[in-house]
């Protein structure tokens, strides 16, 4: 179970304020009796249930408001167990669905697998048409998977001795299998059917991606979303991004904000006690720097002389640094600071302002201007780019 960010439950809460209604008749066969059903967005964060009901004589109505006034993709699952169906519901929508629902095992600490055997939705193009689309994933997915079987048939004996010096923890043995021809040869082909797999699916989602299906099955095809699928993303058209699944999508690929949007406003307090807000930090400046960072950080702190020298350059011309550590140890934060002597504003943060950020991974670093309005965010606000941003605006 993940926890909600803030940033997603406000997402979520906003959203609601357009909900509207639907209704979902299941029949699920006499043997899920008693079972309650489950029915939430689909999406790599853990969402609020938009509706749940007992199995009773084999059927159960789920109903309740989707969370914007779109079309929405929901998880169909047996609470608080593994394995879920899809559907695509549209404002309005009353569907009936029927299937089998068994039990096909057990996952993690003895969790019951759920399998919802012969799934169908009456009267649902929006359904169809996302399993149709999934279908092909999947068609694109086997395919390559039997081209990697091949790949590992072909070098099987030089990965299982590779397996068996990881096992023995030979680190040495391990170093001098990857030089050998045999093992190059595989990490090539795997390299390539790696780079093919994800040009072929890539291509699958801009496919559809004028409309809502384009970030919904991007969410649905991979497990969580990295700034590689930018790429994909920022081709989407202008609907897409902006559908109930495009925005959860951007959230998720843009931690914090993209360029172009406003920075969310924030309080912190510092050793004194005394609040202090964004907007405050921001005054008479004409640029400001918000990095989150920690102590143990090897990245965060590679990246402070890059960040001390830009300071250097445009402190007297109206640019700010503001400086949020995610430390849980306040010592181990006071002695990196007695290290590093930024000369800039500096924080502990206790959680609140990193989750308004959405951060899940430092250094993450926002470049704002004098009114809050975000102009380049996570790599762009970092070295040679941050330093070439800054050239440009403060000439």
């Amino acid at each position: 179970m993940r926890s909600f960010s803030v940033i997603t439950m406000f997402l979520a809460s906003t959203l609601m304020l357009h909900a509207q209604s639907f209704k979902v008749e299941v029949s699920t066969g006499t043997t899920a009796d008693g079972q309650t059903l489950v029915m939430k967005p689909s999406n790599h964060a853990q969402l609020p249930s938009l509706s749940e009901a007992v199995v009773k004589k084999g059927k159960c109505v789920l109903k309740g408001k989707l969370p914007a006034n779109d079309t929405v993709c929901v998880e169909l699952s047996v609470k608080d167990t593994y394995g879920y169906t899809n559907i695509v519901i549209a404002p309005g929508d009353e569907l009936k669905a029927s299937c089998q629902l068994e039990m096909s095992g057990k996952g993690r600490n003895d969790v019951p697998i759920y399998h919802f055997k012969d799934f169908k939705v009456e009267n649902s193009p929006l359904t169809e048409k996302f399993q149709s689309i999934l279908l092909d994933y999947n068609r694109l997915r086997d395919q390559f998977s039997q081209r990697r079987q091949k790949i590992s048939k072909y070098s099987q004996a030089v990965l299982d001795e590779v397996t068996k010096a990881n096992k023995e923890n030979n680190l040495r043995r391990v170093g001098e299998l990857y030089k050998t021809p045999d093992y190059r040869v595989y990490a090539l082909a795997d390299s390539v059917y790696y780079r093919d797999f994800t040009n072929q699916s890539q291509q699958l989602l801009l496919k559809h991606g004028d409309g809502c299906w384009g970030p919904m099955m991007m969410v649905r095809f991979y497990n969580f979303l990295t700034p590689k699928e930018r790429l994909v993303f920022d081709q989407f058209s202008d609907q897409a991004k902006n559908s109930y699944h495009g925005q959860l999508a951007a959230a998720e690929l843009y931690p914090g904000g993209q360029a172009g949007q406003m920075a969310r406003p924030f309080t912190i307090t510092d050793s004194q006690g005394k609040k202090i807000s964004l907007s405050e930090f921001r005054k008479g400046k004409k640029y400001l720097l918000l990095d989150f960072w920690a102590s143990w950080c090897v990245p965060c702190r590679r990246e402070i002389p890059n960040v001390k020298k830009q300071y250097e350059l445009y402190k007297d011309k109206g640019f700010e640094v503001v400086s949020i550590s995610i430390d849980k140890d306040a010592n181990a934060w006071k002695k990196a600071l007695d290290q590093e002597k930024l000369p800039w504003p500096n924080f502990l943060d206790n959680g609140e302002v990193a989750d308004i950020y959405n951060v899940k991974a430092i250094p993450a670093m926002f470049l704002m201007d004098a009114n809050g309005k975000l102009i380049a965010t996570g790599e762009d606000a970092r070295g040679q780019k941050l330093a070439a941003k800054l050239a440009e605006l403060l000439k």
